[in-house]
C-alpha cells in the first residue's frame, strides 16, 4: 500500500487537493472509492465538497469499519485508490485498524484532515497516518487577520467542544501570532 496525507489548517485547502488527486486518478481510469464520515454534511450528504464548490461522488460512513466493509465488498473490481476525507473524525482504534487492513492490500490510499484542533492539539489520527504515510502533504492558508501563512484553525465560539464541524460561521485560519 501506498499512503498519502493531505492535512493543515481549515481552509488550507485539503479537501480541494484531495479532489484534484482523485479526478488524476480516474482521468488515468483506475477505480476510485471515495469516503468521508456521515457526520460531515456541510454542503453534501453523499459528496466530497470543498469550501469552494468542488465536489465529489462518495460514500457517507459512521466509521472506519464501514470503509473496510464497503473495500471488501466490492473485491471483485478492487480499487486502485482509497481516498478517506476527514479522518480526525473517526474513532482512533477503527482508524488504525482500517490502515493495518490498508497496508495488506495492493493499492494507494490518500488520505485528508485537519492536523491539529482549533486549541492546537494534534489529531491522533492524523499524527498516526502521517507516521506510516509514504508522503505527507501539510498545507497552509491565509491568516484572515495579518495575510501571513496560516497554520491554526481560530475558533470564534465559546464552545470548547473539540470536533465541531463548521465553516466561516465558526472558524477562520490564522498566522500562529494572530491565533495566539
Amino acid at each position: 500500500m501506498i499512503l498519502e496525507v493531505i492535512c493543515g489548517p481549515m481552509f488550507s485547502g485539503k479537501t480541494e487537493e484531495l479532489i484534484r488527486r482523485i479526478t488524476r486518478a480516474k482521468y488515468a481510469k483506475q477505480l476510485v472509492l471515495s469516503f468521508k464520515p456521515n457526520m460531515d454534511n456541510r454542503y453534501s450528504s453523499d459528496e466530497i465538497a470543498s469550501h469552494s464548490g468542488a465536489r465529489e461522488n462518495c460514500f457517507p460512513v459512521v466509521d472506519a469499519t464501514d470503509i473496510t466493509d464497503i473495500i471488501i465488498q466490492n473485491k471483485k473490481s478492487f480499487p486502485d485508490l482509497i481516498a478517506i476525507e476527514e479522518i480526525q473524525f473517526f474513532d482512533q482504534d477503527e482508524f488504525r485498524n482500517l490502515i493495518s487492513f490498508l497496508q495488506t492490500q495492493n493499492t494507494k490510499a490518500i488520505v485528508a484532515g485537519l492536523d491539529m484542533d482549533f486549541a492546537g492539539l494534534p489529531f491522533e489520527n492524523v499524527t498516526f497516518a502521517m507516521g506510516v504515510a509514504n508522503r505527507v502533504d501539510k498545507l497552509s492558508a491565509v491568516c484572515v487577520k495579518c495575510a501571513s501563512d496560516a497554520t491554526m484553525s481560530y475558533k470564534k465560539t465559546e464552545s470548547s467542544q473539540r470536533m465541531e464541524i463548521g465553516k466561516t460561521d465558526i472558524y477562520e485560519a490564522r498566522c500562529y501570532r494572530c491565533w495566539s
